[in-house]
């Protein structure tokens, strides 16, 4: 499965919802994490397949789209004035086995940066994220928070930590490939 926890990544399947729809013969299965009455953690399995299509009513034009992240959002805004096509909301990117989920996608000359904000998570999980952008086509960035203590930690050249410098216009533009 390439959804690894929904307690996380149940705006992504809303996302990634309307596009499987389309596909023919799909199939989707997932352990859902919850949290019951008293507060325990559990998890339920998940199936969904193309039979059921039927009986969902996601019809991808009027989708919720997630609340775009602002620190991202001063970066789109910056690299559109800079004359760089930016997409808010991509699809998700085939990486190896499974699915990226970036946040934006900036374009220059049909060259593409993929750039995804992450959250408070372990370092084992960022040196994993960090392993897989390495494998998507195109460039990969991750941009941390500043109280990421792990991600403080850190110094690799795909990953931007707001507040020690982000990820900034001339950034940008030297990562999309010439």
């Amino acid at each position: 499965s390439f959804l690894r926890s929904t307690e996380r990544y149940g705006t992504r399947l809303a996302q990634v919802l309307p596009d499987l729809l389309s596909l023919p013969g799909w199939t989707l299965s997932a352990k859902v994490l919850y949290r019951d009455s008293t507060g325990r953690k559990r998890h339920l399995d998940f199936r969904l397949d193309h039979g059921m299509a039927e009986y969902l009513d996601v019809p991808p034009e009027e989708a919720d789209m997630p609340e775009f992240p602002p620190a991202l959002e001063a970066v789109a805004v910056s690299a559109e004035r800079a004359g760089l096509l930016v997409d808010r909301a991509p699809a998700p990117l085939a990486v190896g086995g499974g699915f990226e989920y970036p946040d934006l996608v900036v374009s220059r000359e049909g060259k593409s940066l993929y750039v995804e904000a992450v959250g408070y998570w372990s370092r084992e999980w960022l040196e994993r994220k960090l392993e897989r952008t390495e494998r998507a086509p195109g460039q990969y960035v991750v941009v941390a928070p500043r109280d990421l203590a792990v991600a403080a930690a850190f110094d690799h050249p795909r990953l931007f930590v707001a507040g020690r410098g982000g990820l900034k216009l001339e950034h940008l533009k030297s990562l999309l490939p010439a």
